[in-house]
């Protein structure tokens, strides 16, 4: 808000400076557009684009330099000599905080705020205490003080609001008390469609009023055959052409708005002026320059009027104000013409001014404005570039106001499809989940378009975050950006080499944070469980066409002894270098990715693996009265959708037993908005078994099940319309009928029920 306000206030001085050195030279009609810029700037309070040219760029640079300035010149604290301070700036890295190095562990130690003189006594000065104090009351005290502002803005608005509105109503309630329709005939010049002009006792001016369906209403004190009734209504009609009654209105809701701000109460009354003048010029084309004179001497018998209000808000008014009044007779009776000269000469000092009121300031302007206040030393001891080649390989000390709590912020999802292309050295490979653990779908890599996190067994990007909105999309240079995952997968820290900060991006929760960096992103890092696979050179790449990204490995143990399994991400040659094209190997598996983002709740697991042994015959997982719904197209009894039903539906009586149809593995157990409780069984020809809508679980993840062990129960959870088990297969990580590769199953007879 506070650059909006000062970028307004540029816009209206500049446009009455323009206005004053070229006084008439300047078209009416110009003068008038000029604060359409201003009306722009303020309904659209937010820059357009970065410009290095920004008048808030020159506002911040000067405001930085005063507080250098004014911190340049602190005193010594108390109970501190000129030695002790001049020993404390030496060894600043070791005394910024006592204890606010990182811990063994690898957690940060919070400092105390106290100083270690040269004699190792400790020292607290009057300015850390303060700082203390104020620190646990500074959140509310912002808060409350923010609740005040706006408070008092609404309370404003709703005051300067209010008495337009009253006096609007008011106005419009007499006017149509005292009106009398005009019967006569039609003196304007818009005559195939005429504006509806009513006669009114009483009225000090001419004008028109409404916002829908303007109506022009007239003094019943002018003589309706007189050469000023004519005027009137031509003037009027030029207003209407104009559409200067819309421009009242918004005129009305900005100085509500934007109350508090006097340069908008100037550009209201200036622009009203000036549309009065433009609206002169109008009414003279249409009269004819000869009758100028008579409608001026028809002006300074109006302005010679001395009752009633002119209020803006009302509409327009022919009336003019005295402080108008000369200029207006001034250009009506001089006759003097406008530069072309003149409107070139403005529309190029607007385009300058848009160019600095419409626009922030760039980010690495702003980026060198906080290395300027945090950085860079005095003017006569050097620049930040000596100082830098200084303190290389040496840890920083934290930027003022960096050694705070974590800051959440609000995250930004990753805009990727399948045509989004590649950077110069396309996605590095960050992690890719441990074999045997049940999370061995899981990669994440990044690049310039983002950090993702993306599950390949059911072909979907689980999360994806925008670097570019933390200003870690760089990959190369000194902005590159450093990322590090946690052994698990479930934390990412990435760090913009050249910042004293980085960020936290915590995944299954989808929650940012920004942290201060202490020493370095490597040492800050210590003590943390880490991913631990490491890049692999061209080992893994024989016979490999095409690109390839960084190779991850980890070593495991199976009957054959002790194996190395690769992971890498990989393009064909001749195929675009777009994720539509990406794939992943993982040892001996093959994945296809697919960039189908939206959201979706189909079954939780695919098996995309491919292996070679005898077929299983599957045993009916429950008890059932009958088969509601087989395998195939069918239409959803609940969304009324055709889809394709993908396994079969058993009904049974709730807390009826499931059994796991053949001997498997529990590969994953959990809820599901669609299917409701579900259970997963991984066979082991690969097949993969769904007993879903089920009432409570009974099996646990990972563990060994027989053929007819009770896994669950039958329940109702789920997109469901009464109790029934929903029981799939899928092979390939395609879904197969069921009935096809089942013993022959019988629907429940009396005997099984007993």
């Amino acid at each position: 808000m506070m650059g909006v306000m000062m970028q307004t206030a540029l816009l209206v001085s500049a446009i009455l400076v323009i206005q004053k050195a070229l006084a008439d030279k300047l078209h009416a009609y110009v003068r008038y557009g000029l604060w359409l810029l201003v009306v722009v700037r303020l309904l659209l309070p937010m820059n357009l684009i970065d410009s290095p040219f920004s008048i808030l760029r020159i506002a911040e640079t000067a405001a930085i330099r005063h507080e250098r300035g004014t911190n340049d010149n602190v005193g010594i604290s108390a109970g501190q000599s000129e030695s002790d301070i001049a020993w404390q700036q030496e060894n600043a890295q070791e005394l910024y905080f006592e204890g606010g190095l990182p811990a063994g562990d690898g957690s940060l130690q919070a400092g105390n705020g106290i100083t270690t003189g040269r004699d190792g006594t400790n020292t607290q000065t009057e300015q850390d205490v303060r700082t203390d104090n104020r620190a646990l009351g500074h959140g509310t005290e912002e808060l409350s003080f923010k609740i005040i502002i706006c408070a008092g803005w609404i309370a404003g608005s709703l005051v300067v609001g209010g008495f337009l509105g009253v006096s609007h109503f008011r106005f419009r309630c007499r006017l149509c008390r005292m009106r009398t329709d005009y019967r006569g005939k039609y003196v304007g010049v818009m005559r195939e469609k005429p504006i509806p002009i009513y006669l009114v006792k009483g009225l000090p001016s001419p004008c028109l009023v409404g916002f829908i369906r303007p109506i022009i209403y007239i003094g019943a004190d002018i003589d309706t055959a007189s050469d000023t009734f004519r005027y009137a209504v031509t003037h009027e009609e030029v207003h209407y052409l104009h559409r200067d009654y819309i421009w009242a209105f918004v005129r009305a809701v900005l100085v509500t708005v934007y109350w508090f701000h006097p340069f908008v109460w100037i550009a209201a009354a200036a622009s009203a002026r000036d549309g009065e003048i433009a609206c002169d010029y109008g009414t003279i084309q249409r009269i004819g320059q000869k009758e100028r004179f008579a409608y001026s001497e028809m002006l300074l018998k109006l302005s010679a009027v001395k009752k009633g209000k002119r209020v803006y808000s009302y509409g327009t008014m022919l009336r003019p104000g005295k402080s108008e009044l000369k200029e207006r007779i001034l250009r009506l009776t001089e006759g003097k013409r406008s530069r072309t000269w003149a409107a070139a000469l403005t529309i190029l000092l607007m385009i300058v001014l848009a160019g600095c009121a419409f626009t922030g300031a760039a980010q690495g302007e702003e980026e060198q404005r906080t290395l300027l206040l945090t950085d860079a030393p005095d003017e006569d001891t050097g620049d930040v570039a000596d100082v830098e080649e200084e303190n290389q390989g040496e840890s920083r000390l934290p930027d003022e106001g960096n050694v705070d709590e974590p800051q959440q912020l609000e995250p930004t999802s990753a805009d990727i499809t399948e045509g989004t292309p590649f950077g110069a050295d396309g996605p590095t490979l960050d992690f890719a989940g441990h074999l045997g653990d049940g999370q061995e779908s899981i990669v994440i890599f990044h690049d310039y378009f983002g950090l993702i996190i993306y599950d390949l067994t059911n072909r979907k990007v689980v999360r994806g975050l925008d670097l570019v909105s933390i200003g870690c999309q760089m990959t190369q240079g000194d902005d590159a950006c450093e990322v590090a995952v946690s052994a698990d997968g479930t934390t990412v820290w990435l760090h913009p080499r050249s910042k004293q900060h980085m960020y936290r991006y915590e995944i299954e929760q989808g929650l940012l944070y920004q942290e201060p960096l202490v020493k370095n992103f490597q040492i800050d890092l210590e003590g943390k469980a880490l991913f631990d696979r490491y890049l692999v050179t061209q080992e893994a790449a024989q016979g490999q066409t095409g690109w390839s990204s960084n190779y991850l490995y980890e070593e495991y143990q199976d009957e054959q002894g002790s194996h190395r399994a690769y992971i890498y991400l990989y393009i064909l040659d001749g195929e675009a270098l777009e994720l539509g094209n990406l794939r992943c190997t993982w040892d001996d598996m093959l994945f296809e990715l697919g960039w189908n983002n939206a959201e979706t709740d189909e079954f939780p697991y695919e098996y995309n693996g491919v292996v070679n042994q005898p077929e299983i015959i599957y045993d009916k997982p429950c008890n059932y009265s009958h088969i509601s719904d087989g395998f195939g197209s069918r239409k959803h009894p609940v969304t009324m959708e055709v889809i394709v039903h993908e396994g079969i539906d058993y009904v049974a009586e709730k807390g009826t037993d499931v059994v796991a149809a053949a001997d498997g593995v529990v590969y994953a157990t959990g809820y599901s908005t669609k299917y409701g409780n579900y259970v997963v069984l991984l066979h082991i020809n690969g097949d993969m078994t769904y007993y879903c809508h089920c009432d409570e679980i009974i099996a646990e993840k990972d563990i060994q099940v027989k053929r007819g062990e009770k896994i669950a129960t039958v329940g109702s959870t789920g997109q469901s319309t009464g109790p029934h088990l929903h029981f799939a297969l899928s092979r390939y990580g395609e879904f197969v009928n069921p009935e096809e590769d089942m013993r022959s199953m019988m629907p429940l007879d009396e005997t099984d029920a007993e």
